[in-house]
C-alpha cells in the first residue's frame, strides 16, 4: 500500500510537492521521537505518550502501532533519511532523479 501511495505522489508531484511530502513525514517522525521521550522519562503506555507528544484522538492508537513498530534508533535514521532526501532536492545533487523518483528512493529506504 505505501509503495502505491508513494506512485500516486510521485506522479502528481505538481498537486503534492517533494518538500510539502517531505515535511508532513519529519512532522510525523519527530512526534513520534518526542513520544518516545515522554515514555522513557515518565515510563506509561504509548498511548499515553503519543498523546502527550500531541497526538489526539485516533492518532494516538496510530502512534502507539508505530512506537511498536520502529524503535527509537529507527525513527533516528529515517528522520536523517529525510534530511538527506531533502538536501538532494534542494541542492541540485540528485542528478537525473526526479521529485518522484526521490521520493521512491525515501519510501523505499524507510520500509527496508
Amino acid at each position: 500500500k505505501a509503495f502505491k501511495i508513494t506512485h500516486f505522489f510521485a506522479e502528481n508531484s505538481k498537486k503534492y510537492p517533494l518538500a510539502l511530502t517531505l515535511g508532513a513525514l519529519f512532522f510525523y517522525f519527530a512526534k513520534l521521537l518526542k513520544a518516545y521521550a515522554y515514555l522513557k522519562h515518565d515510563g506509561g503506555t504509548p498511548e499515553g505518550a503519543a498523546k502527550k507528544a500531541g497526538a489526539f484522538g485516533t492518532q494516538e492508537k496510530e502512534y502507539a502501532s508505530a512506537i511498536r513498530n520502529y524503535s527509537y534508533t529507527k525513527v533516528m535514521g529515517i528522520i536523517a533519511q529525510i534530511k538527506e532526501c531533502d538536501y538532494k532536492f534542494k541542492s541540485g545533487n540528485a542528478g537525473t532523479a526526479s521529485e518522484g523518483d526521490l521520493l521512491i528512493e525515501l519510501i523505499s529506504r524507510i520500509l527496508n
